[in-house]
Order: C-alpha cells, then structure tokens, then sequence
C-alpha cells in the first residue's frame, strides 16, 4: 500500500514539473519562427550599384522564404527605350517581356544590352552594368527563380493595389512611396501595361498611389524591383 502511494506521489510531482517546464518554453521554438516577415529589411550588396535596401512584403511558405522590394528607387530610367523605326511615332514598349529594364533587372552582363526585336532600341542606361553583374554567387544563390525564371521582377499593378495584403496596411503603404537614395521622391514603374494606350505603363506615383500610368519611354519614373529571397 505505502509503495502505491510513494508511486502516485512521484507521478504527480513529475506531472507538476512538466507543467512548469512547458509554461517556460517559449511560444515559438526556434525551428518554427518564421525567417522572413513582413516589413523586416536586408541589405544587399551589389559591387556595381552599391548596398540595396529592401523590404519584406510578403512571407512564403511560412516565413521560410521572403518576397522583397527595393526601399529606395533607381531613379531616372525609362521602362523601354523610343521605337521609332517603322511604327511612326516614338513609342516605347509597354509589354513587360520586351521590355528593356526587364532585360537590365535579369542580366549579369556588364554589357547587357541586345536587340531582343526587330524594333528594339538601347535605353538611356544601356552603357550601365546588368543588376546581377555586381551581385556575388552567395547572394544569387539566395534569390529564387520566379516561374518564369527571372531573379528580379517589377510587381504588378494587382499586386500593388491588393493582391499583397502588408502593403494596404498602414505600413505596408508607405513602402510604396519611394525615394531615390538621395530623399528625392521618385514615380515607379510597375509591370502592367496601361489597359487603354499601348505606349504607356501603369506606375507608382511619388504619393504611394498606383492609379496612374506613364509612356513607357519616359524617363521621370524610376525602378523598384522585387525578388524572393529564402
């Protein structure tokens, strides 16, 4: 009888010490807090352009990879450049998988520029290293292939205006008011082509709104681009 008693007694006591243990554990184990979350920022070294600031939008896979932005705005560089051999006017190309900075964003050349058409012409920063050139392998190794194997992409204007839920957060929406590094505020491309005139794009005004659009060889706006990063 003494022995059953000594025995439930121990029994309870152990149960009493896993209790204290598990409200000392933390809520998150280590394993499972997320990497990457919404608003966090890492810079990125690129020995052509500099450090690049960016900022988490969007966790994927539970934090395990991250979908980022550039803080700060390239300033100054048009979505394509003028084409105006056989089509009359100087209009550039509004379609994203044409279009010169598309090339720039996903090229490790220092002289990146080809002609990719029949129309194509060299934009302004044609003469300007790729954006991977300057990247080290350690850093292309973090960056994950979009679908269609892109490391970097412009977001879209869906993107922009919901399809990202951080960014119509209060928070969220003051990442999409950009600046050049200089604290000079800067107008953005966005890779959706204005629905109604075929040289325009939609953009990012320097207010945070992306409700506008611009010609696609314009010059004013500049390029904030995203990767995910794991």
């Amino acid at each position: 009888m003494e022995s059953t008693n000594i025995r439930e007694n121990l029994l309870d006591i152990r149960k009493k010490i896993d209790e204290m243990l598990a409200q000392m554990e933390p809520a998150e184990k280590p394993g499972n807090t997320p990497t990457h979350r919404p608003g966090d920022e890492i810079s990125l070294y690129n020995a052509d352009y500099g450090s690049i600031l960016m900022d988490c939008i969007h966790s994927i896979d539970g934090g395990k990879r991250g979908l980022y932005l550039f803080h700060h705005a390239f300033k100054e560089m048009e979505f394509d450049a003028a084409e105006a051999a056989g089509r009359g006017e100087d209009y550039g190309n509004n379609d994203y998988e044409l279009s010169n900075v598309r090339a720039w964003q996903n090229s490790k050349l220092a002289d990146w520029w080809k002609r990719t058409h029949v129309f194509d012409a060299p934009p302004s920063y044609a003469d300007k290293p790729g954006l991977l050139h300057g990247f080290s392998d350690d850093i292309l190794q973090r960056i994950v292939p979009f679908d269609n194997g892109d490391l970097f992409r412009l977001l879209s204007a869906e993107e922009a205006e919901g399809g990202i839920p951080y960014l119509q957060t209060e928070e969220g929406r003051k990442l999409l008011k950009k600046t050049d590094k200089d604290g000079k505020p800067v107008w953005w491309w966005l890779r959706s082509p204005d629905p109604y005139y075929t040289n325009s794009v939609r953009v990012v005004s320097a207010d945070g709104y992306s409700g506008n659009y611009a010609v696609a060889y314009g010059r004013y706006e500049g390029v904030a681009a995203a990767c995910v990063i794991e």
